[in-house]
């Protein structure tokens, strides 16, 4: 029965392999940027392709990672953060309203 959960993030997948949720490259910055962090790198890495895998998709990745680039085939998200000074030091972290256009600073209507 279906129940919402993206495949490889629920229950039996937190407990064996520690998957909390699925965060995309877009929304990682974000979200620490929220809590104080500033997000130096994000990249992909490795992959569960076996050698098979990869010979008989490569007519799929290959055109895919000259698009693309090298983020195409990573499996996992890594994220190099470091903590700002404006972090926490007011107690503001993550009480500001949210924006749609933050290059500007117009305020989301």
């Amino acid at each position: 029965m279906p129940t919402g959960e993206l495949w490889g993030f629920g229950v039996k997948n937190y407990r064996s392999q520690r998957h909390i949720s699925a965060i995309s490259a877009g929304q990682l910055p974000l979200m620490l940027e929220e809590c104080g962090f500033a997000c130096e790198m994000v990249e992909t890495t490795a992959s569960f392709a076996t050698p098979l895998r990869r010979l008989l998709t490569a007519p799929l990745w290959l055109p895919m990672r000259a698009l693309f680039g090298p983020r195409t085939l990573g499996e996992t998200l890594v994220c190099l953060a470091t903590a700002t000074t404006a972090g926490d030091a007011a107690g503001t972290v993550g009480t500001a309203p949210w924006s749609t256009a933050p290059e500007t600073g117009k305020q989301a209507a």
